[in-house]
């Protein structure tokens, strides 16, 4: 059996937004933060507080690129401007 971890998937655009998704079909626990536009199936779960998601995830995944413009997360799914 496979380990089943705990993913956060941290802004990004589609492809972010469709790793989650497929994580989450594969069994694991997937929290989005900064992807508050996209409508996601039932598996995986929005967060928002990202100290307290941080605490309870094991790995991380950010968008490519990191920043879309200079200290700007490259978030264009999310509602809000979040610095890095």
């Amino acid at each position: 059996m496979e380990q089943q971890l705990k993913f956060a998937v941290v802004g990004g655009d589609m492809r972010s937004a469709n790793l989650a998704g497929l994580l989450a079909s594969d069994g694991h626990s997937v929290h989005a933060y900064a992807l508050e536009k996209y409508n996601f199936a039932e598996n995986v779960t929005k967060a928002f507080d990202f100290a307290e998601l941080m605490k309870r995830v094991d790995c991380v995944i950010l968008p490519l690129p990191i920043q879309s413009d200079p200290d700007v997360l490259n978030a264009p799914l999310s509602l809000n401007s979040y610095s890095v």
